[in-house]
């Protein structure tokens, strides 16, 4: 069986590695995607169990990429967690998204986030 697959969408180099090495600490494999427009033509191609997606992305926005994704049934069962440095745009999303995360935020809580998503999805 395969490692469940967790899509690290933020533009920002060194908080993208951050959060994908706490993936990989609970064992899903992951892609990280820095530009909007790019995460949505990787989306049409797989169906990740779990999305840490920022807001503000150069190409397509996070919070257009998100819309597509609540849109689309594929991914109904995908966590989306945002993570966001803009507290009032993560505001208007928080009842659609699983989890909202204010930047900063370290390798400690992408963890435990990673482990919980893992844990939920085995039951």
């Amino acid at each position: 069986m395969s490692d469940p697959l967790a899509l690290i969408i933020e533009d920002d180099s060194y908080i993208s590695e951050v959060f994908a090495k706490a993936f990989r600490k609970e064992g899903f494999a992951v892609e990280i995607i820095e530009d909007g427009t790019l995460a949505q033509q990787r989306l049409a191609e797989v169906t990740p169990a779990a999305i840490a997606l920022d807001l503000h992305l150069p190409g397509m926005s996070g919070v257009e990429l998100f819309r597509h994704m609540r849109a689309d049934a594929r991914f109904a069962r995908t966590y989306i967690a945002i993570v966001t440095g803009d507290p009032y745009l993560a505001n208007t999303l928080r009842r659609e998204a699983e989890a909202v995360y204010i930047k900063p935020i370290g390798y400690i809580e992408m963890r435990d986030l990673a482990a919980r998503i893992k844990q939920k999805s085995s039951l």
